[in-house]
Order: C-alpha cells, then structure tokens, then sequence
C-alpha cells in the first residue's frame, strides 16, 4: 500500500470509477457531467480499499453486492444509487508509522438520491455519510417494515428524507421511528425536509420520527367526474376501514403516480357501466322484437294462413350498435329467431303469440363484457274495425328469463381483479350478477 504522498508530484495514485457520465459525439466520456438516461444493474462484487473512488455521476444504478473503496464514494446531484450492499469505505492510517489503510475512515457523500433495497432492504455503509442540501434518502415502506440505512460512524443529514409506499395499506396513521430509519451517531440539519412519493398521503414529522397518513378527500381531486366521481367519494368514506382485497386497491392507488394519472385511469375502469350499458342492450332487444310483434310488420293477410285461418312465421334477426361518447364508449350485437302466429277476426280482431330466443353480447372499452341468452314468450293483439278508418289499438305481453355471464376486469399500477360472475334466476342457483325476469307490457294507439 502506498501513500499519496509517496507518489511523484501531482501524481494521486487513484483510479476513478464512475458511472453515468455523459458522451460526445464520438462517444467520449465528458467529465463532471452526468448522463440522465444511464441505467445500470449489477449484482457483484467491486474490491480497491487502497485505489478505487467511485462516483455515481449521473442516471441510475442498481448496486447489489459489497464494495470497498478507497477515501470516497460520491452521489452527484440528479444521480440515483439503489439496491442491497455494503460499502467499506478506507482511508489512510492516522499513524503515519502503518501505512495500512482503514475501514471505516472514508466518506460517503450522497448529493444525489440514495435507495436503500430492491423494495425493502437496507444499505450498510462503514464510514462516515454525510447527505448535502441536494441530496435525497428514499425509504420505501409496506404495512410492517420498512428500508433502512446503517452507518457505523458519523452520519450528517440535510436535503430530503423520502418515503414511498410499497404495496402499503394505511389505515389511520402509519408512524416510522427515525431509529428504524436510520442506525448511526446521527446529526440532522435543521433544513432537513420531509416528503412522500404519493398521490393521496402525506408525510409529517413527530417526536419520533414521522407519521403518515391519507389525506382528506384523497381521491376525489383525480376524478372525471359523474359515476367516477361518486366512486371517488366511496374510495374516501371506506378508506380506513378496508378489508380482504379492497386493502390491496388501496395500496395500490396510493403507491400510483404521484400525479394522480394511475388513479383517474383506475376509477375508470371501476367504473360500472357495462351493468348500464348490457340493461340498455336488453331493452333494445325488447323493443326489436316488440317492433317484430306488431300487426302486420311480420306478416299480412297475404300470407298462407292454415285451416283455421293462423298465418305463422319464423325470422332470423340480428343487430349490431357501436356508441361512443365522451364518457366512453360500448359495443352490443344481438342475434336470435322470433316465432310467431296469429289470425285476424271478421270484427276487425287481430291476436297472437309470439316467442323468442336471443343471444346478446355486449363490450365496453375498459375491457368489461356482457354475454347472455333471453327466452321469451308473449301474446299480442290488435283491434282496427273498418268503421275506425285506419285507427287501431295494438298491445302485447312478454314474458322471459335471461341468464348473463360477465366477465369484468381491473388492472392498474400492479393490482389484477378480474371478476366472473355467472347469473340467472331459477329456484336452484342464485349468482351475484342477477338477471330478473321479464314483463314487458305495450299498448297503443295510432293510424
């Protein structure tokens, strides 16, 4: 091992390790400027306690594994230093009769941002760590623990303390002792900040350490508005009191982006309306077949008709909608067959049945689909006297029971839902998703 001062003048002896320097046009390095854009994982091992200084000069690396280097380690400003390891920091000997260096005597400077783990995990640093005005120490957090940074000597703290929630559920306050933050023979600035990277709680300092929280009416601000808004105000009244999967909704939204984007683009998929859309869809199929039923848009006295005068009739159908709007948008087809018979009286009488089988589809754009069958049975009737001169009155009845399956899903910033529900009415099995029966009555009166 070799002092500095053993060395020719103005020759240091070191070598420089940094990551993240920016390029030239001809792809060389510049100095003393960070590349934004750099990204580097590396699981292992870096060994130069006598000779190696390593900088973090720009961008982002994963660091896993030890490192020991030599007087100092270096986060620049806008840099990024994150993972599980342990750093040893040498420095020379006081004694100047050793010239072994010593574990421990160097410094750790983060003017940057520090991220103790990969999620939760911690960063060991023997030597002295001191954070400048500028710099940043990331602590991630879950429901029971949270990162943690252990110096062995001095540490000096200004610039920010950071949280971000991992997969956290909050309910009240969740509090953070600085001892479970940080281990070390700790001095704090007093511009030392606090802040939380997300979009519905809020960080403060106690006695302790910090207390987190959600905030008040946290997620109505990221609402469209509308059924969006009032699945926003649900979201607020329910939030401390969640259970089984609605906690991990929670963590999720309050783990999104700190803009609020990750939780307009969830409520929209919360949003309920493919029940809306697929009850529209039924009764459209009702007016379809109801238009079928009407005297004479099936039939007319034209057509074949049996002994007893019955005139009978059998009609392939389909329909297909595509509705867009700027609250979203739906697509439905129906296909089926109506049958259908009827006779028409020397007193101006015209009566019948009818029933049908259908088949319904119906998507929105969030992913959501409605699929069902419908059987149905129906009575109509007209009554045009010639002495009316083209008046009538026409009405019908229809029975019908539908089974619909739906299959409904929600994905965002991690969390995975996916509903299937399989619902229909019969004395044997009643699902979540119900499909009542129907009656469908229409009398009127035209010319």
């Amino acid at each position: 091992t070799r002092r500095s001062s053993d060395l020719p003048k103005g020759v240091d002896g070191l070598t420089n390790l940094t990551f993240g320097l920016a390029q030239d046009g001809d792809s060389n390095a510049i100095a003393d400027k960070g590349d934004a854009d750099f990204k580097l994982y590396y699981n292992g091992n870096i060994k130069g306690k006598d000779s190696l200084v390593m900088t973090v000069a720009g961008g982002y690396l994963n660091f896993n594994g030890t490192a020991d280097v030599y007087k100092e380690l270096k986060v620049e400003e806008g840099a990024t230093l994150e993972g599980e390891a342990e750093y040893t920091i040498y420095d020379e000997n006081n004694d100047e009769n050793d010239t072994e260096n010593v574990a421990g005597n160097g410094q750790f400077i983060n003017e940057g941002t520090l991220a103790p783990g990969n999620g939760i995990g911690t960063i060991t640093i023997d030597g002295y760590y001191t954070q400048g005005e500028n710099g940043k120490l990331l602590i991630d957090f879950d429901s029971e623990q949270n990162d943690k940074l252990i110096v062995t000597e001095e540490a000096k703290l200004d610039g920010t303390i950071a949280f971000k929630p991992l997969n956290a559920y909050v309910q009240g306050e969740k509090k953070i002792a600085i001892d479970n933050i940080l281990e070390a023979d700790a001095g704090f600035a007093d511009t030392l900040k606090s802040e939380i990277v997300s979009p519905t709680l809020t960080v403060t300092e106690n006695d302790d350490g910090y207390v987190i929280s959600r905030k008040e009416n946290a997620y109505t601000p990221y609402a469209l508005g509308g059924t969006e808004m009032q699945i926003a105000q649900l979201l607020n009244m329910n939030s401390e009191k969640a259970v089984g999967d609605a906690q991990n909704i929670y963590a999720a939204l309050d783990s999104s982006a700190v803009d609020g984007s990750g939780i307009t683009s969830a409520l929209g998929q919360m949003n309920p309306t493919i029940y809306g859309n697929g009850a529209l869809a039924i009764m459209d199929a009702h007016n379809l077949l109801s238009g079928f039923a009407a005297n004479g848009r099936y039939s007319s006295r034209s057509t074949a008709q049996d002994a007893e005068g019955w005139r009978n009739v059998a009609i392939p159908y389909g329909s297909y909608l595509d509705q867009h709007n700027s609250k979203g948008s739906y697509t439905n087809h129906h296909s089926g067959v109506l049958l259908a018979m009827e006779r028409t009286l020397d007193n101006g009488l015209t009566m019948g049945y009818h029933g049908a089988i259908n088949h319904q589809s119906t998507s929105d754009d969030k992913g959501s689909r409605m699929r069902g069958e419908g059987l149905y049975v129906g009575a109509q009737a007209s009554y045009a006297p010639e002495k009316w001169q083209g008046w009538q009155v026409f009405g019908l009845a229809r029975l019908g029971i539908e089974q619909q399956r739906l299959d409904r899903n929600v994905s965002f910033n991690g969390y995975e839902g996916k509903s299937d529900s399989d619902g229909h009415r019969s004395e044997e099995h009643t699902s979540e998703l119900q499909s009542p029966r129907y009656l469908v009555c229409r009398l009127l009166l035209e010319k």
